[in-house]
């Protein structure tokens, strides 16, 4: 899907620059570059936020943090500092709404460091995750009604 997204952002920026520079050409007025450069301009802005908006959240751990990156949010916590990953639920936003499926990550000292929706991450994937990180099993917990 990546791939197929860059290629047609690409190709829409190089259809936009030949269109204005043939204009420029055909015209002889070099205004039109400068429109096209705008252009080009906004739709590179345009096309960045589309990119991290539609691009999938990112858990990862190397040998010093655990990342969490989605959409413009990116939270980091030190590994040696994550103690357990909770499976559970989380209400949402307003108390009529669904109970989502999170993941809670939590510090040592019983804090948490951040939550993860569960719908995003496969469970099998979770587990693998919270072996190779060497952290506590998750225990189920949910939020009172």
């Amino acid at each position: 899907m990546r791939r197929g997204l860059a290629i047609g952002l690409v190709s829409g920026w190089v259809a936009i620059a030949v269109i204005f520079a043939a204009l420029s050409a055909f015209y002889g007025e070099p205004a039109y570059l400068w429109v096209g450069a705008v252009c080009l301009l906004a739709m590179a802005a345009g096309d960045s936020v589309l990119w991290l908006g539609i691009r999938p959240p990112v858990l990862k751990a190397d040998s010093l943090t655990v990342t969490y990156s989605w959409f413009f949010r990116t939270q980091r916590v030190p590994r040696t500092e994550v103690a357990e990953i909770r499976k559970g639920e989380i209400l949402g936003a307003r108390r009529s709404a669904a109970r989502v499926h999170s993941y809670a990550f939590g510090l040592a000292n019983g804090k948490v460091a951040f939550t993860i929706q569960g719908a995003m991450f496969r469970s099998e994937d979770i587990d693998e995750f919270r072996r190779r990180l060497g952290v506590a099993e998750s225990t189920s917990v949910q939020n009172p009604p």
